[in-house]
């Protein structure tokens, strides 16, 4: 008996023992998932999302829950960090109600994250105050090629407007891509498709709207061409409750009726006080125009410290700035909030100005066919202006007049420019009765223009000394004021050897000399290579006048493209003057180049005269979207352009 009880106490254990370490079960639909056939990608996949799945249901009083449900296979430890779980919510207003994930490793064996494994991060690194916040699980550490990780969860939250997007996959294929809406009875959705040959159809079951794509290709950036997000598939949904119904949350139909909630959020945060009019004043005091009034209040808003805060969101969605007085007294805030305090400010001097809400990044991100907040990520300013103002960055305005865009977020596009990845782009003018969607002003090629001047000298001991002298303006001023800034000394100078030496090989930089100043951009280098000039056949040069190149030229490497080619508006003139070796004369010089085509303009040309070559050399383009159909076009052009370089000039000994 006593043997009996022992021998089913034992047995008791071990079962109890199996079930305390059995290996977690996968729920259904991540096994689904898990079973799916892949195909075979190249070398450059280094994951592919099995299911990207997620249904949003709104219960009519101003609630919906998100329900995510994602699983993904690692195909190479480049794509271990696709094995992260995160689920985005509201710190004040919503609710994570859970967060599971699972890890298959190549052998079968299941791992499950729970609790104790997630964390809680803010949205953005530079936060401050934020109440945008995410929920992560991230296994990345455990996920070899072969692993499957999946996770589930989902959010609960009040909406801000009845309206919401979906990107059907980022940069990796995708197998299945799902979107759920869940309407209340009565309740009715539109949606826009864009990137994507013909509009996606929903399936309707009564309030129920399903939207699916399956076997996506991967998405393979290219070389100035335009972001994933432009690319991807996109849906973008408006959702309206039953017609005599107010909604709980504005349903928008038009531009100006966005502009005139956006404008709602920001019309009590400009109101300015004593210590805004006073530095107002003093900034503006030495002015004697009104560009420069407004441009030493936007060197101010530039120096204000950015970070990224959001605490608005229970009152607009983000879209809301903090007062102006709380800017001004902490001197940090967001791009809104730096635009706010710029307005607040300028107000103080007597010169009107809008909100402008932007999407910065890409410029052809934003389309005009879905009027909605939630295609700009990123605030301007556009300040009105007389006529005596002149710059790149005025638009005259149908019903507002001129108007200055300006970004004070970037410290290093001074006021009359806007950065390129916001040239061009559709922007939101905030007004009550008069804002609207605006295509922002595009600068012309001249606007862009780099000066460069060169005077060498070639020795007859194949020595070669030369002083680089380089004046840029817009981007081109902006690009190199923005690296010269953020690096140290040491880290620069590298920058500008691998540069010459690019061209010169074996020179040494003996000195570089850079002037920052508010429009422009100035660099004088001083260079020399021992061997630049070399003997073949004991008589013959072969020498490049062409010394170096652009900075940041296009490579242009590939043979075929699938996306358009975006290329800027750009300008580039140099001057070589070289001073001859003595014991040598010319013998050859190229024949001169003249293009002038679709894509621009190029001319290049080399004489000599009394002991002195001189090579010059001219580029003009208006920039655009080219089709990639045109890509073989258009490098065929480019490469014309800087082949021009590596024209030589053949030198004979006396």
């Amino acid at each position: 008996m006593i043997r009996r009880l022992l021998l089913q106490s034992i047995l008791l254990l071990v079962v109890a023992a199996s079930l305390l370490y059995a290996e977690p079960k996968l729920p259904a639909w991540l096994q689904g998932a898990r079973s799916a056939t892949t195909p075979t990608f190249g070398a450059k996949t280094n994951a592919v999302v099995l299911l990207d799945d997620e249904q949003v249901t709104v219960d009519g009083r101003g609630k919906t829950t998100r329900t995510l449900r994602y699983a993904v296979k690692i195909l190479s430890r480049t794509g271990s960090g696709q094995a992260t779980a995160r689920v985005v919510y509201r710190s004040e207003g919503g609710k994570v109600k859970f967060l599971n994930a699972w890890l298959v490793t190549p052998s079968g064996s299941i791992k499950e994250y729970g609790k104790k494994e997630t964390i809680d991060v803010a949205l953005a690194a530079n936060d401050v105050y934020n109440e945008a916040r995410a929920r992560a699980i991230i296994a990345s550490a455990e996920a070899t090629p072969g692993s499957i990780f999946g996770f589930e969860g989902e959010v609960e939250d009040n909406s801000i407007f009845t309206q919401t997007e979906w990107q059907f996959q980022g940069s990796a294929p995708v197998m299945h891509s799902r979107f759920t809406l869940q309407l209340p009875a009565g309740w009715r959705a539109e949606a826009k498709t864009f990137n994507h040959r013909e509009p996606i159809s929903p399936q309707v079951s009564g309030s129920s709207y399903v939207w699916e794509l399956k076997n996506l290709p991967p998405i393979e950036t290219e070389e100035a061409g335009p972001d994933v997000a432009s690319l991807a598939p996109r849906l973008a949904v408006s959702y309206y409750p039953p017609s005599g119904t107010a909604p709980d949350a504005p349903a928008f139909t038009s531009w100006p009726e966005v502009s005139k909630w956006l404008d709602g959020l920001h019309a009590t945060q400009g109101t300015g006080d004593a210590a805004i009019k006073a530095k107002a004043t003093e900034l503006t005091s030495s002015a004697s125009t009104e560009l420069e009034k407004i441009d030493a209040i936007g060197q101010f808003a530039q120096r204000v410290k950015y970070v990224s805060i959001q605490t608005g969101i229970g009152r607009g969605g983000g879209y809301r700035p903090h007062a102006a007085t709380d800017v001004f007294s902490k001197l940090y805030g967001d791009c809104k909030d730096k635009s706010n305090l710029m307005r607040t400010m300028l107000r103080e001097v007597g010169i009107e100005s809008y909100p402008v809400a932007i999407y910065s990044g890409d410029a052809t991100y934003v389309r005009k066919e879905w009027a909605s907040p939630q295609q700009f990520n990123h605030a301007i300013i556009a300040v009105k202006v007389s006529d005596e103002v002149k710059a790149p960055a005025v638009l005259e305005h149908a019903t507002l007049g001129r108007l200055l865009f300006f970004d004070p977020t970037d410290e290093y596009t001074p006021l009359g420019y806007l950065p390129d990845h916001e040239q061009g782009s559709f922007a939101l003018v905030v007004h009550p009765e008069k804002g609207d969607l605006v295509e922002v002003p595009k600068a012309s090629p001249e606007t862009n223009h780099l000066k460069r001047s060169i005077k060498a000298e070639l020795r007859n001991d194949g020595s070669l000394v030369a002083m680089v002298e380089e004046l840029c303006s817009g981007q081109s001023a902006t690009h190199n004021r923005s690296l010269y800034r953020r690096s140290n000394e040491s880290d620069y100078r590298k920058v500008i050897e691998r540069w010459v030496s690019g061209g010169v090989p074996g020179s040494t930089v003996a000195k570089i000399e850079a002037a920052d100043n508010a429009k422009e951009f100035e660099l004088d280098v001083e260079i020399s290579a021992p061997n630049y000039g070399q003997l073949m056949g004991g008589r013959v040069w072969m020498i490049k006048p062409a010394l170096i190149e652009r900075r940041g030229w296009y490579g242009m490497q590939t043979d075929k493209r699938k996306h358009p080619f975006l290329l800027d508006p750009d300008s580039f003139e140099e001057t070589v003057e070289l001073l001859l070796p003595s014991e040598f004369r010319v013998d050859e010089i190229p024949t001169a180049v003249n293009l002038d085509g679709e894509f621009g303009k190029f001319a290049a040309s080399w004489d000599h005269t009394d002991g002195m070559l001189v090579f010059k050399r001219s580029f003009r383009t208006e920039g655009g979207e080219i089709p990639a159909e045109r890509y073989e076009e258009l490098r065929k052009f480019l490469r014309s352009v800087s082949g021009a370089a590596q024209s030589a000039v053949v030198l004979e000994k006396k």
